[in-house]
């Protein structure tokens, strides 16, 4: 009945261990070739490797703005949002652009051979803190450390430009914004003059002199500094707003995006696919001028096909074009975007200061409860007015204050002289040290890699759980490998302990299955493997040895192998007769039976093949033999052929009664040996299990320990 076979997650996958036996088993190999390509590649990098010098400008970036007489009040947030959006400004198209278009930048080979020079750029130029100052590095890398300086130079001085640029109209437009705002507040206070007027006629009720008292506008009044935080409020709500409105007009009309900056960003490109297209033109023509007919389908095809290619190339190129228009324009209004957001954050905290300001005065109003005659309507309505007149007052202020520091130093400046930044002396490495070490240690396991992957594609058995774990079949023991003779004292005690060590488990072997429960009928048994050089030869003879040994009864060992025979050779007997010609009818057994020095153990060569193996296992004959030597021998073990190459292998298990498979650690395939206990179950075979051969010496004893013999209890 077939075995279940477990699938568990434990032992899928690319496991260290795994990773562990494929080195092992390639290390000989892609060690030294690791070092040749970890050499070659080292040296490869070396020898491309081009010094690169790095330039450092340095900026200083204001918390606060300077003043001449009115200082600024702003919050830290406030703070770190300008200073944010200063450092991406550095690198935003509105600085680069012009950097790109310097004629000497503009020669420059990395500036040229780019494909997208202000992706290019933008990618290039480095803005970094130094450590928790207001002091910002800007970096580039060249070849040349005068272009490195040339870079670096374009890039402060088209951000200076910009910012100074920037303020002056900034705040030109905004002067004028607010005195549009004070000129409203002007006609406001006037509307609310006239009312007054009005009011205190119809009521013949003039202000009297405790108005400012009553309205909260009196020093020492509870309500006075509250009036005052109301009409600031006011004030920078106003302020606040015609800064929106001018930050917003100002975003509306950005710098205009030339066709020298589309042109600059989209030319590799189109004129990379220009080449493309030309060269296939000129093909085709040379073709058409080689053919016998212009109407050559063929040739026809091609030329229709090209002419799309040009026609969608065209098409592509204005959508290219306008699609980079667009991408710059955004890359400028990214500022604005910045800025818009810190004077709005400003609004609504204005805003929110206003209600809450209001509220109160609305509570200590309502405290005093005084009834609302017209003499105190005269008065409140005078208090408007003194609001109103004040909200003037500080808007004029902030008129006065936006002339007076127009002049103010800059909130941003360079910090390296006119001369500009210093032309770097030394190349940033003078060795690629980090390069060749990574590829180095990357050409190094690059051998180790590619064996680990041919491992993980062919799969080969390493432990006795895989096929536990994988197949299913129980394991009946594992054998060391055979003893490698060397020459000396040293080796000769080495050879004498593997000796020992293989032949204590070729006897542990022999142990499981003479003394386990379901095999102690068993008199025939077949040792097979799913491919050739798995050592199943080995196993089968001296299995058959230590049977002869310890059983003291005769013992047979036949050859089933009849395309490729070995036993033979092992213990120096003729070929034939043998078992072959024992099938076929030409010589009786006892003819074909030899005896082997090792005392009760009887050999059955396979003989000369003279027909098909299949016709001579197939006729009854091999059956008949078995049942003749089941009278004459203790145990029977018979080497069978290869089950995945020869298939009479089957026949030999079949007729057996137990089959043991042998599988060659390192060198067995795991699907080869589940297609092989897949063929002989099939079959009929009696599969009892797995013997695992070629486990290292080392290995065997660290795992089931040596107990070897003293000296003077050597066995015979």
């Amino acid at each position: 009945m077939r075995r279940a076979v477990s699938k568990g997650s434990s032992h899928e996958g690319l496991t260290p261990l795994f990773v562990l036996h494929a080195v092992r088993r390639w290390w000989k190999v892609a060690a030294p070739l690791g070092i040749l390509l970890a050499v070659a590649a080292a040296g490869t990098v070396f020898l491309l490797f081009e010094p690169q010098y790095l330039a450092i400008g340095r900026i200083r970036i204001l918390g606060q703005q300077p003043h001449i007489a009115f200082p600024t009040e702003g919050s830290s947030n406030s703070s770190k949002q300008f200073v944010q959006t200063q450092l991406q400004l550095l690198r935003l198209p509105v600085v680069l652009l012009p950097v790109l278009a310097d004629p000497k930048v503009q020669r420059h080979p990395e500036i040229l051979e780019a494909r997208d020079q202000l992706a290019y750029l933008t990618e290039a130029v480095q803005v970094k803190a130094i450590g928790d100052s207001e002091i910002y590095s800007i970096e580039y890398e060249a070849s040349d450390p005068q272009r490195a300086k040339e870079v670096v130079d374009a890039v402060i001085a088209s951000y200076m430009r910009y910012v100074a640029t920037y303020d002056s109209e900034f705040r030109h437009k905004l002067s004028n914004a607010l005195g549009l705002e004070i000129e409203k507040q002007k006609a406001a206070t006037q509307l609310k003059w006239k009312q007054l007027q009005d009011l205190s006629q119809s009521t013949g009720v003039s202000p009297t002199p405790a108005a400012p008292r009553l309205a909260g506008l009196a020093a020492g009044d509870p309500l006075s500094d509250m009036r005052a935080m109301q009409v600031q409020a006011e004030a920078d709500i106003i302020m606040l707003t015609a800064a929106i409105e001018t930050e917003k007009r100002m975003a509306n009309a950005p710098p205009e995006v030339t066709d020298a900056d589309v042109e600059r960003l989209v030319g590799a490109d189109v004129l990379a696919r220009k080449k493309e297209l030309d060269a296939r033109r000129e093909q085709l023509e040379k073709l058409k001028a080689q053919a016998t007919s212009q109407n050559n389908p063929t040739l026809q095809h091609q030329l229709a096909i090209l002419k799309a290619d040009e026609e969608k190339f065209a098409k592509d190129e204005q959508q290219l074009r306008a699609q980079t228009r667009v991408q710059l324009s955004s890359g400028v209004t990214q500022q604005f975007a910045a800025r818009l957001g810190e004077l709005e954050w400003k609004l609504s905290t204005a805003k929110a200061t206003q209600e809450i300001v209001k509220k109160k005065i609305e509570e200590e109003e309502a405290r005093g409860g005084v009834s609302m005659g017209d003499q105190l309507k005269v008065d409140y309505a005078n208090r408007d007015l003194l609001q109103a007149e004040n909200v003037s007052n500080v808007l004029l202020q902030q008129q006065a204050r936006l002339s007076t520091e127009a002049n103010a130093p800059s909130r941003v400046f360079a910090l390296d002289g006119a001369d500009g930044v210093r032309l770097p002396e030394a190349p940033d490495k003078q060795l690629p040290i980090l390069e060749m070490l990574l590829a180095l240690g990357i050409a190094f396991c690059c051998p180790f890699a590619l064996a680990v992957g041919w491992e993980w594609t062919v799969k080969r058995v390493n432990t006795v759980d895989e096929i536990r774990h994988k197949v299913g079949m129980p394991i009946l023991g594992e054998i060391a490998s055979l003893p490698v003779y060397g020459y000396g004292r040293r080796a000769s005690k080495r050879s004498s302990l593997s000796r020992q060590l293989f032949e204590e488990s070729v006897d542990g072997l022999r142990t499981n299955i003479v003394l386990a429960e379901s095999m102690r009928h068993v008199q025939v048994l077949a040792i097979a493997s799913a491919v050739s050089s798995e050592g199943k030869t080995s196993v089968a003879t001296h299995l058959a040895m230590s049977l002869a040994r310890t059983s003291g009864k005769p013992i047979l060992l036949i050859d089933g192998d009849m395309r490729a025979p070995d036993i033979h050779r092992m213990f120096d007997v003729v070929l034939n007769p043998g078992l072959a010609e024992v099938l076929n009818g030409d010589c009786h057994l006892d003819e074909a039976i030899a005896q082997s020095d090792f005392p009760l153990l009887s050999l059955l060569p396979a003989g000369e093949l003279a027909a098909d193996p299949h016709r001579l296992l197939h006729n009854g004959a091999f059956r008949s033999l078995l049942d003749e030597l089941r009278k004459q021998y203790d145990y029977i073990v018979i080497d069978t052929p290869p089950v995945l190459a020869a298939s009479e292998a089957l026949v030999l298990a079949k007729h057996a009664d137990a089959t043991v498979v042998c599988a060659m650690r390192d060198r067995t395939r795991m699907n080869h040996i589940q297609q092989a206990y897949s063929r002989l179950e099939a079959a009929g075979a009696n599969t009892v299990g797995v013997v695992m051969s070629g486990l290292p010496v080392r290995s065997y004893a660290s795992r089931y320990g040596s107990y070897t013999y003293g000296k003077s209890h050597q066995p015979l």
